[in-house]
């Protein structure tokens, strides 16, 4: 078996669904498991591995020579192969394979899969994330620490929502993952209220100002989502703490967290950092980073494309 196949040499591979930064590492193997797994789940679905660290694969002119010198990383592409079906999955060494070499490859509409520390280096995790438009996801160990899987929100799917009109695509992608695995999805609102008191409606029901986003305005932002994946279930949380602090603690046990980025400049984004950013850093479990300006046909469009 030779680990790139011809067509894996000519194709242009842009547009597929799934790039997965993999080596026969711990961190490696657990992005192509996270791969392979929604792979199965999505029959139309095809994946591009990406060989990371192959500093000699320059030197080597022959795929027979790319196999010979790293054994184990074809028995991962052939397991990967069996798993889900060779006609699905395609492979790239890159020489290097640094964060500039993926970029190079991920086009807007394709899905990203990288491990995440403690199993995957958090620089290269970073730049990719602030550089490209497509979907990013920071895969983490499966098996969390015990007092990780306690998590109030264990075994589920969290959707972090920011302002209920921007999140069309975040939402879509959470409950068509959760769709597709038969997972629960708790749909997660958090705000820290300034401390300037609080305020009475008609009903005189005390509320703390700067805090207005109720229960009422997270059902309205996964409705439209709701009615495409009606099988899905789906709870409402409302936390009163800073976005990234308070997704990050209810993470723990989670199977994944999604949450979006509102398509800042990269500049921006190294300067200040963002909600998304920190999340990735702080996580319990894996995350998806879902761009809203990644949707060509503008928000929503990632249900049509699920469709």
């Amino acid at each position: 078996m030779t680990v790139t196949s011809p067509r894996s040499e000519q194709a242009d591979l842009r547009g597929r669904q799934l790039l997965v930064a993999a080596d026969p590492t711990r961190g490696g193997a657990a992005a192509l498991a996270w791969a392979e797994s929604d792979l199965t789940a999505t029959p139309n679905a095809r994946m591009v591995i990406i060989r990371c660290n192959e500093p000699m694969a320059s030197l080597l002119g022959r795929d027979e020579g790319r196999e010979l010198f790293d054994p184990a990383f074809s028995r991962m592409v052939h397991r990967s192969r069996s798993h889900v079906g060779g006609d699905r999955v395609d492979v790239t060494v890159r020489a290097d394979t640094t964060a500039s070499d993926i970029l190079a490859t991920a086009c807007d509409s394709d899905t990203v899969v990288l491990p995440a520390p403690p199993i995957g280096p958090m620089h290269r995790l970073m730049t990719i994330a602030a550089r490209t438009r497509a979907t990013i996801i920071a895969v983490r160990p499966s098996r969390p620490r015990p007092e990780v899987t306690a998590g109030v929100f264990a075994g589920k799917v969290l959707i972090g929502i920011m302002d209920g009109v921007q999140d069309a695509d975040t939402i879509e992608y959470g409950l068509a993952y959760a769709d597709r695995h038969g997972l629960a999805v708790v749909a997660i609102h958090a705000h820290q209220p300034p401390p300037s008191g609080v305020w009475a409606d008609d009903d005189d029901t005390p509320r703390l100002l700067g805090h207005q986003f109720g229960l009422d305005l997270l059902e309205a932002a996964v409705t439209a989502a709701r009615t495409r994946h009606p099988d899905v279930p789906v709870q409402r949380v409302l936390l009163h703490d800073k976005a990234d602090q308070a997704l990050a603690r209810a993470s723990a046990g989670a199977v994944l967290l999604v949450v979006g980025d509102r398509g800042r400049g990269p500049v921006a984004r190294h300067l200040i950092g963002s909600t998304s950013r920190r999340v990735l850093r702080d996580a319990n479990c894996t995350v998806a980073i879902v761009r809203s300006a990644l949707l060509h046909g503008g928000p929503g469009s990632a249900a049509k494309e699920s469709e």
